[in-house]
């Protein structure tokens, strides 16, 4: 498996070197914008699973980080709150498979499986709505669609309390 990556990797990186942005005409520039959006929401759904699995494993202690979070901020580039909300993301798929297939095959981005995974753990049963309403709405009505979801899933939680 890790070879078949890193053969794709290589090809990826020649197909890349090769490409000269500037005489890509309009329809071909927008054939690149989907394909590397596409290719984009399946590597960083393998990356948040593999994130999870170095949470999990403890590897991360090797190598003298806190936390994991502080790992995959570095690893990454990134900031250690946008790295916990990576694992956060990778804990919730681990019981949301609807979610995780749509995420691992590119059908969501980073942030829509986010929004989706925490709004599904909140209340399974909305999970498939939740993840077709992801290929019809904005990012920006997602989120609220999710929000209303959360808040209507303690809403409910409190009224049995």
């Amino acid at each position: 498996m890790f070879e078949r990556l890193g053969n794709a990797l290589g090809v990826l990186k020649e197909a890349l070197a090769g490409l000269d942005h500037s005489r890509l005409s309009g329809e071909a520039a927008v054939d690149v914008v989907r394909m590397c959006t596409e290719a984009e929401r399946m590597l960083a759904a393998t990356r948040t699973l593999a994130a999870r699995r170095v949470e999990e494993s403890k590897v991360w202690q090797r190598e003298g980080h806190r936390t994991a979070a502080h790992w995959v901020a570095a690893e990454t580039g990134t900031f250690v709150g946008q790295a916990i909300g990576v694992l956060e993301t990778g804990r919730r798929l681990e019981d949301l498979p609807l979610t995780k297939d749509a995420f691992c095959s590119g059908r969501l981005s980073e942030v829509q499986a986010r929004e989706i995974s925490e709004a599904a753990a909140a209340d399974p049963g909305k999970e498939r709505a939740l993840v077709d309403s992801a290929h019809t709405q904005t990012v920006k009505a997602l989120r609220e669609e999710c929000r209303r979801v959360r808040a209507t899933a303690v809403a409910d939680e409190e009224s049995r309390n």
